[in-house]
């Protein structure tokens, strides 16, 4: 884990200027009776506030759930403090979640209930949230902005506990930016405050966040010193949660000084609490740390171990994380199947009662009932005989395309776990060889230095083709993200500009329709760039009602879509089987002047 990694740790989750009461399953239960419309309504306001509080360390959507009904209950009614207390509260959890526009708008929602209050400590709290959020979407200047408020606010209000709050997010905006004096500034300011107030937690914070300027800075010994007091101060208060951390930077520090005796001690330490707590992302980059401390001891052996092993632990989060979301698939497939089991049941009763009543109309009618009863049959069987032709068309072009990306996840495998590695154990082992030829023939560090990149060049390439295979940040990160490092990865590549739109996306998206739309994405964007000739592109990913639109604009040539359909082109024959696949649709017109607007839209 980087230090920057780490420090963004720190004051993400340690510094934001709420605190949340952690209370007993027993309590919660009471605090659930609480909620019973017998009670008054700033009782059950209270109730559903405390219960969000209960589970914003657990589960977010609860969370969120909660403080939503807390408002619903508050809609027409004036209470403002209370109001403002739980959108505060409701705009943190969207934070914790990730939905950081809704924490954004809330926060300014409750910055407008502290202003027409007139209340400065909740606005110095709501400036505060802002310049945390704008911290984690890396927009730095607003961040600047909105925390030195809260600052201004909290030093005229003499509150020294909520201005040292303040500090330690705006020194880590500062040193996000690579501006390490400043950001040593406002973290001394922060100890300071904290050890004046007998405040151990803020100070080991602070403390930690020095050391990691220190250690950027590449004064060792300071950085060791600081990270020391951090340490001992979590050790005194027995927070374990943070001892990996502090251990692994006290170590790192240690390593990069050339003292891996140390160093390794405290990875070892960090290692073990890492293990108790099952903290199954950080022993990962446990891993990787430990991999490249051995490099710098000239241990490829060890190095080459350890890196295997962190291959190895992220391969396996992966596995767990499509475990589930293959579970999740099975649990909603068996609830459809269970509702489509309860709808013929229906359709069974409804038939029965249509022949009982129609029974009772009379011989009359009987002949013109049989006649409309056959006809019926024999629509029916057409069209289950057209139903099954289409089922039987969809199978094979399913098959086609499932073969297809099990082809591209063999190869792609072999790549990386077959040739990527045995060039990464060569790349070990030629820098190993570069450091004897510098010494025993230095005449020969030119040559050595041009093979040395070409070798370099090679283990890219091959990382490359591994992705384009199969991207793992579409596994990881998902669609958005995904699009992003292909449009950067081939067209800014190939000095083509491009622009990505994407809003009102839904919170999931099944792993069939993801690739389905990335090897469209894939597709289109070869196309571009071998026949279209463009300089622009621009894509456009959002939600319209319920279906998926994915739209690809350039500025080319264009094409003529029939011309090319009746041409029976591969790559537009694999953009609409898979079209196809998903059960969308596929359109393709000419530009408002210049080239061409390819339209994908897919059911959710």
């Amino acid at each position: 884990m980087t230090m920057k990694n780490l420090l963004t740790v720190l004051f993400s989750l340690l510094s934001f200027a709420c605190s949340y009461a952690q209370y007993g399953q027993k309590t919660l239960d009471s605090l659930k009776n609480l909620l019973s419309p017998t009670y008054s309504d700033t009782t059950r306001l209270r109730a559903y506030n405390r219960i969000g509080d209960w589970f914003q360390d657990t589960n977010q959507d609860s969370s969120i759930y909660y403080f939503t009904k807390g408002l619903e209950l508050i809609k027409n009614k004036n209470y403002p403090h209370i109001k403002a207390e739980i959108i505060e509260n409701l705009a943190y959890s969207y934070y914790r979640n990730g939905e950081l526009e809704k924490a954004i708008e809330l926060n300014f929602e409750t910055l407008q209930i502290a202003q027409n209050l007139k209340d400065e400590r909740l606005s110095a709290l709501a400036f505060h949230n802002l310049g945390l959020v704008f911290t984690d979407k890396e927009e730095y200047e607003k961040a600047i902005a909105y925390l030195k408020k809260a600052v201004q606010i909290n030093e005229k209000l003499a509150n020294k506990q909520s201005l040292a709050a303040n500090l330690n997010p705006l020194g880590g905006v500062y040193f996000s930016l690579e501006k390490y004096d400043s950001a040593l500034i406002f973290f001394k300011q922060s100890f300071n405050i904290n050890k004046e107030l007998k405040r151990e937690v803020g100070q080991g914070i602070a403390s930690s966040n020095i050391g990691a300027i220190y250690y950027m800075k590449g004064d060792y010994d300071a950085a060791i010193n600081s990270y020391q007091t951090a340490l001992n101060i979590q050790l005194k208060l027995q927070t374990e949660s943070n001892l990996p951390v502090s251990m692994s930077n006290l170590g790192e520090a240690y390593i990069a000084k050339g003292n891996f005796t140390e160093g390794l001690k405290l990875y070892d330490q960090a290692m073990f609490y890492v293990e108790r707590a099952k903290e199954y992302n950080f022993r990962s980059e446990m891993y990787k740390m430990y991999a490249d401390a051995y490099v710098k001891k000239g241990d490829y052996k060890l190095a080459y171990d350890y890196f295997v092993k962190f291959k190895m632990a992220k391969d396996s989060l992966a596995k767990k994380k499509y475990n589930k979301n293959v579970a999740e698939i099975e649990t909603k497939y068996e609830s459809a199947k269970k509702d489509k089991e309860i709808a013929e049941q229906k359709a069974q009763n409804f038939r029965q009662r249509t022949w009982f009543i129609a029974l009772l109309v009379g011989l009359g009618l009987l002949i013109i009932l049989a006649y409309l009863f056959y006809n019926r049959r024999q629509m029916r069987q057409k069209a289950s005989f057209d139903a099954a032709l289409i089922r039987e068309q969809q199978l094979g072009l399913n098959a086609v395309i499932e073969a297809q990306e099990l082809e591209r996840q063999r190869i792609a495998k072999e790549l990386h776990d077959g040739i990527a590695q045995e060039l990464v154990a060569l790349k070990l082992g030629f820098d190993k060889l570069g450091k004897k030829i510098k010494t025993i023939a230095p005449e020969e560090t030119p040559q050595y230095e041009r093979l040395k990149t070409q070798l370099d060049e090679s283990c890219t390439e091959v990382r490359n083709i591994a992705h384009v295979m199969l991207p793992p940040t579409l596994e990881t990160s998902g669609l958005v993200l995904a699009l992003e490092m292909l449009l950067r990865n081939s067209l800014e590549q190939n000095d083509i500009q491009t622009e990505f739109e994407h809003f009102d996306m839904p919170d999931s998206l099944e792993k069939k329709k993801e690739l389905g739309l990335y090897r469209i994405a894939q597709e289109l964007i070869n196309n571009i760039i071998k026949h279209a000739h463009a300089n622009k592109v621009i894509l456009q990913l959002y939600k319209t009602g319920n279906q998926l639109i994915m739209r690809m604009e350039d500025n080319g040539l264009g094409f003529d879509f029939d011309a090319v359909r009746q041409a029976d082109s591969l790559g537009l024959l694999n953009i609409l089987s898979r079209v196809s696949n998903l059960g969308g649709s596929f359109s393709s017109e000419k530009g408002v002047k210049l080239g061409t607007i390819s339209t994908v839209r897919v059911p959710l």
